[in-house]
């Protein structure tokens, strides 16, 4: 059997809250790929017309005016259930409508003149296929191969549901890896050092924020821990400076905005440039022109009212740094480099807290803070593909990550037994013994959680099966072995055995547990994925026709011919009469050939 085609290179990807970004490792060094307007970054953003599905820059840009069908934040959603409480309070923010599908968050849209709902997987799967179609663009191919990124402290259904979107967008993902971690093997790549040193990668993104510890010897990147907050980022600054301006608006025309989604999306655009601005300057102007009414609000805010402003979030910012070093028994002095990762990171005032709690140490500035977590996960997606040189330095790339958070299952009470402590390395396979509740008990109800609550109904539900054929025997004596294994790619399987009698066994992978799309599912939405690519495809080869025909007509009008005067008005006209995207691409073949021969006559 014939390998892989060595030529192909795996591709990696930050799939982010707000932003994503995608990059490629070749050529012993690590391209970041630019989007179509040129820029590093693409808004993870996707929005449905009558017409088209935009994704990225064009989708955010609709966001004003297009707000029910506009979709973003898909990250802070997807693998969580639609009863989650803080799945509510998002809905509760959004202007676009999200639907309960068996206990699943989907998006609701109107679509080509029909109501569409799409799941959590879907949309990230369409800004999955707009970064790999980035980056056929610049490679030359269709990349197959992916390594993605996840906050650290995203649950086993949160990575799974990544992977299924992975799957969705027709690629193969070789791996999940932590966005700290990834961040990490960015900066390790640019040392040449072979000593060891303690890093901390702290990554305060658009809508979570994550901290690792990690030891970085000769090539060999041990995370020590982790440690975040997944409902902290960017976006909930954004909302911090949205409320302040609503508030300050009603005070003055004593009327409220807050009905108004087109005017409460053009005020949050307002708030997020003013504060990037306020991470250089010390004043910015929030203006917004044509308010109802025909109102123009203009907004005076120093740096210092911002900071006051958002001073809530600026110390949960730093408690997740705090429970870090605690849990690792590691003192700031011990610190060696800060690298700072995502967006948020640019605003001063985190700088500095910073800054003070690491006593005066200035945080690294050597990698760029958007393009990181990408560069680190194009040089794994190289080493497991097979495409990069597997050295930093003197030394063997070797990554040695942590769980996140700890796992166990249910015992008597609702206790919660733990099995794999939060911050064991992965991967790792774990064993542990249990016995029966009472006498004669046949079957035992194995149910999986993830937390560190010492009650499991503060924990996280992960999926549950049965052991049955356990002997009849007096309670206690019956020895049942439970086994939870985390791969690297950091998803769970978890099995269950009689050692006593019987030998029953009975095993259960979370990825296929109810809470997950079936294969089935994932086929169809593939299907309907490669479908979306498709009409994309034609839709970009049909404008870029309709530039081809509007170029030659330029060139031909220069030639100030008389005769040609009114063809090319009747072309224009038709040109600015004709819905380009009804057209079949050999439609509008034709319709230039025919161009051709009528202005060549």
């Amino acid at each position: 059997m014939i390998g892989r085609y060595i030529g192909m290179k795996a591709i990696g990807i930050d799939l982010g809250t707000t932003y994503s970004c995608v990059a490629v490792y070749q050529n012993e060094k690590v391209d970041i790929i630019p989007n179509e307007l040129g820029n590093s970054t693409t808004p993870s953003y996707v929005s449905f017309t009558n017409c088209e599905r935009l994704i990225g820059d064009p989708a955010k840009q609709l966001a004003a005016i297009n707000t029910q069908n506009t979709i973003y934040d898909i990250k802070r959603i997807i693998g969580r259930r639609f009863t989650d409480n803080e799945v509510q309070n998002d809905i509760s923010q959004y202007p676009f409508k999200i639907i309960s599908v068996d206990d699943n968050p989907c998006v609701q849209v109107s679509f080509m003149n029909q109501v569409n709902i799409f799941t959590p997987e879907q949309i990230s799967s369409f800004i999955l296929q707009k970064l790999s179609s980035n980056a056929e663009d610049y490679l030359g191919y269709r990349p197959k191969e992916v390594v993605i990124t996840v906050p650290a402290y995203f649950t086993d259904a949160q990575r799974n549901s990544t992977i299924t979107a992975s799957k969705i967008a027709g690629l193969n993902c070789l791996r999940i890896i932590n966005e700290p971690t990834a961040a990490c093997i960015a900066y390790g790549f640019q040392r040449s050092s072979s000593k060891d040193q303690k890093i901390v990668v702290y990554d305060f993104g658009g809508g979570t924020l994550d901290c690792s510890l990690i030891n970085l010897s000769d090539g060999v990147f041990e995370v020590i821990g982790t440690s975040g907050d997944s409902r902290l980022g960017g976006e909930d600054i954004d909302q911090k400076l949205v409320d302040f301006v609503n508030k300050e608006f009603t005070a003055k025309h004593n009327y409220s905005l807050l009905h108004n989604n087109r005017t409460q999306r053009r005020i949050r655009n307002q708030c997020e440039k003013v504060k990037r601005l306020l991470s250089n300057q010390e004043v910015a102007t929030i203006e917004i022109e044509n308010i109802d009414n025909d109102i123009h609000f203009q907004l005076q805010l120093t740096r210092a009212k911002f900071n006051s402003i958002c001073s809530d979030i600026f110390r949960r910012a730093i408690l997740p740094l705090q429970k870090l070093l605690k849990d690792a028994n590691c003192n700031v002095t011990n610190i060696n480099e800060v690298v700072l990762v995502g967006g948020s990171t640019r605003i001063y005032q985190i700088r500095e807290s910073l800054k003070q709690y690491f006593k005066g140490k200035e945080p690294s500035k050597s990698i760029n803070p958007d393009e990181a977590v990408a560069y680190g996960a194009a040089i794994q997606a190289g080493i497991l593909s097979s495409c990069a040189l597997q050295k930093i330095g003197t030394g063997q790339i070797l990554l040695i990550d942590v769980c996140p958070l700890s796992l166990g299952i249910e015992v008597v009470g609702g206790q919660m037994a733990t099995i794999i402590a939060r911050n064991t390395t992965i991967p790792v396979l774990k064993r542990k013994l249990f016995t029966t509740e009472y006498d004669n008990q046949t079957e035992i109800n194995v149910k999986i959680f993830e937390g560190e609550r010492e009650l499991t109904k503060f924990n996280n539900l992960l999926g549950e099966f049965q052991l049955s054929g356990i002997p009849v025997l007096p309670k206690g004596k019956p020895a049942v072995e439970v086994s939870c294994e985390i791969t690297a790619n950091g998803l769970l399987i978890v099995s269950a055995k009689d050692l006593t009698g019987s030998k029953s066994k009975n095993s259960i992978s979370i990825d296929q547990n109810r809470q997950k799309l079936s294969d089935k599912q994932v086929e169809y939405m593939v299907q309907e994925a490669e479908k979306f690519r498709e009409y994309d495809e034609t839709i970009k080869k049909l404008f870029a026709i309709k530039n081809e025909i509007e170029e030659y007509i330029y060139c031909i009008k220069q030639n100030n011919n008389l005769n040609q005067k009114e063809p090319i008005k009747q072309i224009e006209e038709w040109l600015e009469d004709t819905n380009i995207q009804n057209l079949s691409i050999k439609q509008i073949t034709d319709k230039f050939a025919q161009i051709k021969q009528q202005l060549q006559e």
